[in-house]
């Protein structure tokens, strides 16, 4: 009964401790340095707004702040709405370059990748750990092609804990 009551206790203290830890992940993310009570609601709604536009996480995030920030949008009224309310809280940009990363090991490359070294080819392997071992860095020639999300034929619907 005693194990029970403490589980319970422990569960019911979750959801509190999750939402403060959500709500300084995605503060950080959009650069808010000073917590508002509708931090909530901007943030859900850029998440929303990206559900429907089908927009890549990733990309969205790195680059906000940026005039590309709008192309990452198809309903790109709604996303300058939003972005009006977001300027209007002078989001720290500095923050923002060191909590989004550009570069993530989406799941086609990786794929690609495997398939390289089952020939014997690593090269791909290494191209893409040096570029997301500097995940934040400016993209260039080389590294802005792993900043690019899959299209429909490229996307990878089932993962292995391998991979």
């Amino acid at each position: 009964e005693a194990a029970i009551e403490d589980f319970t206790a422990a569960v019911y203290r979750f959801p509190p401790l999750y939402e403060q830890a959500w709500l300084a992940q995605f503060r950080a993310k959009l650069g808010l340095t000073d917590a508002q009570e509708d931090d909530t609601r901007l943030i859900n709604d850029l998440l929303d707004l990206m559900a429907k536009d089908q927009a890549d996480f990733t990309n969205v995030f790195a680059k906000l702040g940026t005039p590309d920030a709008r192309d990452q949008f198809v309903n790109r009224d709604r996303f300058d709405q939003w972005n009006t309310d977001w300027q209007a809280r002078n989001p720290d940009l500095a923050l923002m370059q060191r909590t989004n990363p550009k570069i993530i090991p989406r799941n086609h490359r990786v794929e690609e990748i495997i398939s390289a070294a089952r020939t014997g080819d690593f090269t791909p392997f290494h191209r893409l750990l040096d570029a997301v071992m500097q995940p934040y860095a400016d993209l260039n020639d080389e590294t802005g092609q792993f900043a690019i999300a899959p299209t429909t034929d490229e996307k990878v619907m089932r993962t292995f804990c391998g991979t």
